[in-house]
């Protein structure tokens, strides 16, 4: 029986600390890694991290953009609220 796995990756950190997971459920053969990718990782200005990940050899099944510029609370509960949306 085949299960899917959904991992979701918001910033470079999380990714290095399970890069070997997904590598793992990766090459088990019950398992199928649905990659979901977004905040920092997709922003330019964090440094492209999501094509870090895609020249690991990992493709993402959806990519969300829902950060805000700005650094206050509300900021940051509207970009919240804009990533459960999504």
């Amino acid at each position: 029986m085949t299960r899917k796995v959904c991992v979701v990756l918001t910033n470079r950190a999380s990714y290095g600390r399970v890069k070997s997971l997904l590598t793992a459920i990766e090459t088990h053969p019950d398992l199928i890694l649905q990659l979901v990718l977004g905040a920092s990782l997709v922003l330019e200005r964090f440094g492209k991290a999501a094509e870090v990940i895609k020249a690991d050899g990992f493709e993402a099944c959806r990519t969300l953009s829902y950060m805000l510029e700005g650094n206050s609370l509300s900021v940051q509960a509207k970009s919240t609220g804009l990533g459960v949306v999504e």
